[in-house]
């Protein structure tokens, strides 16, 4: 009797008789036990209608983790939606690593075994340099001839990891806390306002004003984390000179609201109010924000007359406000062009949360008043 020896996928070395039915037969359970124990979210994936070559997530996802086990020879290109993210070629290991991808709104990091190569980058959509939306499904090459694949598990983030991983990007630069979580100190304005509550500035419902930093800046990224009620609005005013309406005294308002807003109040707004905006002048991108009651990470960096916002990883404005000219109800913002003023938050009424409230200066050193 002649005798085939046949390995896959190192489940075992069989010995093999040359009966066509017993080959199939042995050759369909190992298949299946390699299906089994090195797929274990099979149930999360589908084939794609794409000549079958990808595997694809059944559900969109705007925050996950995968962890990946496969052999290569070649780079992988992995999708979400259209954004592209290659993973390193693996070959030639006594011991496949494990891969790690976090995927965190358009970001994304990448860990071979425990060494991090990828630290957090943008991911674009190749049609342009247009931000990927948030949410979207997740995609994989199958196997074939190039790759094999024995783990693939893909798992949500939560949002305390998302933001945790979000804010190590800030980690060693020249940031400092603006609120120390214990009291206002450094702040003034409206402080009647709001209270201090579990290490978070806490706005007072039917209260209005403006808190806002002693100190001024100039150009400078601001990170922070806040939380909505169903309909809740704030603002974040930003070169505000201590008195007025800071979206039209200050550079601008960066509207704080609920992406619900309209449905919730049943209120139609403008473009330019939605969350993110530059008040009345550009408006962003919406879809970005978690569900109500989780916190949200946001950065904003202000460089002369430019604005950039990022909400959990994906950038939703990006505009330069020298270049404005049409304006909400046509009311002109004369203070859009100020290249200096406080930093604060414009309540509205509602009891919106802040926390984790830290500064990079861009310029010289900031000024107290």
């Amino acid at each position: 009797m002649k005798h085939v020896e046949f390995e896959q996928g190192k489940a075992g070395t069989f010995i093999l008789g040359c009966s066509r039915f017993r080959l199939a037969i042995i050759f369909l359970a190992c298949s299946a036990f390699i299906a089994i124990s090195a797929r274990e979210s099979d149930a999360l994936w589908e084939k794609s209608h794409a000549r079958d070559k990808f595997i694809v997530s059944k559900a969109e996802y705007r925050d996950v983790e995968l962890e990946l086990v496969y052999e290569s020879a070649e780079k992988i290109d992995l999708h979400k939606g259209k954004g592209l993210l290659s993973l390193p070629s693996i070959k030639d290991f006594a011991v496949r690593p494990t891969v790690r991808v976090s995927l965190v709104g358009s970001r994304a990091w990448v860990w071979v075994d425990d060494k991090l190569i990828v630290n957090g980058r943008l991911l674009q959509s190749p049609e342009g340099t247009d931000p990927l939306p948030p949410t979207r499904v997740i995609c994989l090459p199958r196997d074939d001839k190039k790759i094999r694949w024995e783990k693939y598990v893909l798992r949500e983030l939560s949002p305390e990891k998302a933001n945790r991983l979000l804010c190590s990007l800030r980690e060693g630069e020249d940031f400092s806390p603006i609120f120390t979580g214990r009291n206002l100190d450094g702040w003034t304005g409206a402080l009647g306002s709001v209270r201090v509550q579990d290490e978070a500035i806490v706005w007072q419902p039917k209260k209005a004003g403006v808190i806002y930093t002693q100190a001024e800046y100039s150009d400078f990224i601001v990170a922070f984390e806040f939380k909505l009620p169903r309909g809740g609005n704030n603002g974040l005013a930003i070169r505000y000179p201590g008195k007025g309406d800071p979206a039209y005294t200050g550079m601008c308002e960066s509207q704080i609201l609920d992406d619900d807003y309209e449905t919730v109040r049943n209120e139609r707004i403008d473009a330019r109010q939605i969350h993110g905006s530059a008040y009345g002048m550009v408006a962003a991108r919406r879809g970005c924000q978690r569900p109500i009651g989780e916190w949200n990470y946001q950065e904003v960096t202000v460089i002369g007359s430019t604005i950039k916002v990022e909400l959990n990883g994906t950038v939703i404005l990006d505009a330069d406000l020298a270049k404005v000219t049409h304006y909400q109800g046509g009311k002109a913002h004369p203070g859009k062009n100020r290249k200096r003023g406080h930093l604060g938050f414009a309540g509205h009424n509602d009891p919106v949360m802040f926390r984790n409230i830290s500064l990079k200066a861009l310029d010289t050193a900031p000024s107290a008043l």
